[in-house]
């Protein structure tokens, strides 16, 4: 892993009954290696949460995270099979 970040935005205020994420921006970099092959990628996930407040105070950095993962397998998937 050579970088790993959480980002987000988060409401509060007079509108907002409960104060909760709103974006959450993940970024990670890692760099791979396999049968001699080596590879790195940056991967990212930028997910906004359609209600207003919120619906959870991590649920959306939680699933950009879920998201990130995904992509990851994906692309080690990619190399595997090569």
């Amino acid at each position: 892993v050579e970088n790993a970040r959480s980002g987000f935005e988060y409401s509060a205020g007079i509108f907002n009954v409960t104060p909760a994420i709103d974006v959450a921006n993940v970024t990670f970099t890692a760099t791979f290696e396999y049968k001699g092959e080596k590879w790195s990628k940056t991967f990212t996930s930028k997910l906004k949460d359609p209600k207003i407040g919120g619906s959870s105070q991590t649920g959306l950095l939680d699933s950009a995270w879920d998201d990130i993962a995904v992509q990851v397998a994906k692309d080690v998937a990619l190399h595997l099979n090569k």
